[in-house]
């Protein structure tokens, strides 16, 4: 299961950028803030920002600072789905109790200048979203004493929207090749383990843009000569739509580290 959280300070596109991912990419949303609107409304109250906090506040009293993201996290597991987004991360809570749980769970950051935000937010027009910048200034202070921005701190990719839509989108495409990329060859790695050749012991050194480090610890079958492993990879990976080719082999004390070069 791939889970991806989008996190960011207010105005700067966070909802566009998540909806282009569930469009696009086919991931199925969780946000954090409609499982607060769902407590809301059991205690039969009206979703006001004052009442929102006023709830979140209780729960997170009453249960622990990680009671929405244990939430999120059941009805993720409970979904069905292998991708996931999750939304309106805030916390700090928000987004270490999910990592217990995914391998692959990753944070993207949405930021833009203050002025440009402030910008969407009179255009959007909300009745919770600041009328002067003044309001502006005073809310983003009042979200970050309350910890609000604490979840941009565990970012893994940080996208820049200051421009145009088309800008946005280019650039979460490479971050998604990137994230789901990196899914496959660990994916690769485990069932190359587990299914095709359990000897191997493969660990994953290293993954970038355009190669993969990896090492295998062995021990490996006396027959087979150990070049033919790694050659046997390479045909493994294709069968995930990942073309690989060795670039360089040193040994090492326990093993091998091997490089291959990934086109995608």
């Amino acid at each position: 299961m791939i889970v991806i959280g989008i996190v960011g300070l207010i105005g700067a596109g966070k909802d566009t950028a998540a909806k282009y991912i569930e469009e696009k990419y086919g991931y199925t949303p969780i946000s954090f803030s409609e499982l607060v609107h769902e407590k809301v409304r059991e205690e039969g109250l009206e979703p006001t920002r004052e009442n929102l906090q006023k709830i979140a506040k209780k729960y997170r009293e009453k249960y622990g600072m990680d009671y929405f993201a244990k939430l999120a996290v059941e009805k993720a597991l409970n979904s069905g789905k292998d991708k996931i987004i999750l939304k309106e991360l805030r916390r700090r809570e928000d987004v270490e109790y999910p990592k217990r749980f995914f391998k692959d769970f990753y944070i993207i950051e949405i930021y833009a200048n203050k002025k440009i935000r402030f910008k969407r937010l009179k255009e959007r027009a909300t009745k919770k979203d600041p009328k002067t910048w003044k309001d502006f200034l005073e809310q983003e202070k009042k979200e970050e004493l309350l910890g609000f921005h604490e979840a941009i701190k565990y970012s893994d990719f940080r996208i820049k929207n200051n421009g145009r839509l088309k800008e946005l989108y280019s650039k979460i495409d490479k971050v998604m090749k990137d994230i789901e990329t990196k899914y496959k060859i660990r994916r690769a790695v485990e069932e190359y383990n587990k299914y095709r050749a359990p000897e191997a012991n493969i660990k994953i050194e290293k993954i970038k843009d355009n190669y993969v480090i990896l090492v295998f610890f062995g021990p490996f079958c006396k027959s087979c000569g150990v070049y033919d492993y790694f050659e046997d990879f390479i045909f493994f990976l294709r069968d995930l739509e990942l073309n690989g080719k060795i670039k360089s082999v040193k040994e090492i004390e326990n093993g091998f580290l091997v490089k291959f070069n990934i086109k995608f």
